[in-house]
C-alpha cells in the first residue's frame, strides 16, 4: 500500500514540476527577464506556487490514493482541479506585476507594471504594445505646455497618476539620454562606504572603470537598486546591489 500510495505521489510531483518548470521558464524569458524577476518581487509569489502545486498536491495525492478505492477518480479530480486553479491565481498574479516598461522620470527608473497602465493610450507606436510583452524602456517627458504640465501636477496631487505611468507621454529614451546621465549617481559617493564600496567594485571588476558608466535608481516592488548603463550606447550593462536611498548615495 505505502509503495502504491508513493509511486502516485511521486508520479503526480513530477507532472506538476514539469509543469511549473515550463511555466516559469517562459516568465523568466518574457516576462521578468535577467536580473528583473528579483527587483520586481517575482520570488515571494513563485514560492507560494511551488509550495501549493508541488508540495500539497503531491501530498493530497498521497493520502487519498488507495487502488481499488471507491470514489478515487473523484478525489483526483478534485486536487486536480483545486491545483488548476491556484496554478491559475498565481499565473494571474505574475501576468498583473510583470513589468512592461522601465521608464524613466525626474531621477530614476521604474518597473512599470501591467496592472498600472494601459500601452493603447502611449503616442508613439512602439509603445503601443501588448500586456503579454516584456519591459522596455521608455522616458516620461513633461509636457512642454506649461499648463498642461500644472495640469499633470494638480491631477498627481488629486490621486492621478504620475507622469511615469502615463504612456501617453513616453518617448524614446534615446533622445534624453544627456538629460538621464546628468543625473547619474556619482561613483565617488560610492566608494566612500565600504558597502557600497564592496558592490561597485564586484561591477567594475566584471565590467571595467568606473567613468565608462551612468548610475540611475532602478526601482522595483521587490528592491531598489543601481542600474548601470554604458555612456557611449546608453545601454543597460548591469544591476548593482546597492539601495540608491538608504547607503549614502545620492543623486547629483
Amino acid at each position: 500500500m505505502f509503495k502504491s500510495k508513493l509511486k502516485a505521489s511521486v508520479t503526480h510531483l513530477m507532472l506538476s514540476a514539469i509543469v511549473i518548470g515550463t511555466l516559469l521558464t517562459f516568465v523568466h524569458l518574457y516576462w521578468y527577464p535577467g536580473v528583473i524577476a528579483n527587483i520586481a518581487g517575482l520570488s515571494a509569489i513563485v514560492i507560494i506556487m511551488v509550495a501549493i502545486d508541488l508540495t500539497l498536491g503531491p501530498l493530497l495525492t498521497f493520502i487519498v490514493y488507495k487502488p481499488g478505492k471507491q470514489g478515487l477518480a473523484f478525489d483526483l479530480a478534485v486536487i486536480g482541479v483545486f491545483q488548476i486553479a491556484a496554478l491559475a491565481y498565481a499565473t494571474h498574479t505574475i501576468y498583473e506585476g510583470h513589468p512592461i516598461y522601465i521608464t524613466y522620470a525626474a531621477d530614476r527608473f521604474t518597473l512599470i507594471t501591467a496592472n498600472e497602465v494601459d500601452p493603447q493610450q502611449a503616442k508613439l507606436e512602439v509603445f503601443k504594445k501588448s500586456k503579454l510583452t516584456g519591459p522596455s524602456i521608455a522616458y516620461a517627458k513633461q509636457p512642454d505646455n506649461p499648463k498642461k504640465a500644472e495640469k499633470i501636477m494638480f491631477d498627481v496631487l488629486a490621486g492621478a497618476p504620475d507622469i511615469d505611468k502615463r504612456p501617453e507621454l513616453y518617448e524614446s529614451i534615446d533622445k534624453h539620454l544627456v538629460d538621464v546621465f546628468a543625473k547619474s549617481i556619482d561613483p565617488e559617493k560610492m566608494l566612500k562606504h565600504e558597502a557600497t564600496k564592496a558592490e561597485l567594485m564586484k561591477f567594475i571588476d566584471k565590467h571595467g572603470h568606473q567613468d565608462k558608466f551612468a548610475y540611475l535608481p532602478l526601482s522595483g516592488q521587490g528592491k531598489d537598486v543601481i542600474w548601470a548603463l554604458d555612456k557611449k550606447t546608453g545601454k543597460p550593462v548591469d544591476v548593482i546591489n546597492i539601495n540608491p536611498w538608504t547607503m549614502a548615495v545620492n543623486t547629483h
